[in-house]
């Protein structure tokens, strides 16, 4: 059981309550499809930001 923050919309209220909180069970990934993946997202960001840098030059990045 976990301590949790509940907010109850129709009592405008917030209260702490115990719950039994059951994550979503996931497989990690092989590290080189991450490493793939990282890769490409940061590829992507630094082409996001060369575009940033020519339409705002005034914002620093």
């Amino acid at each position: 059981m976990e301590k949790v923050l509940v907010y109850d919309c129709a009592k405008h209220e917030t209260r702490i309550e115990e719950r039994d909180i059951k994550l979503p069970e996931f497989e990690e990934p092989e590290p080189p499809e991450f490493q793939k993946k990282l890769e490409k997202v940061i590829q992507d960001v630094e082409k996001i930001k060369e575009i940033v840098r020519k339409l705002h030059p005034e914002i620093t990045l």
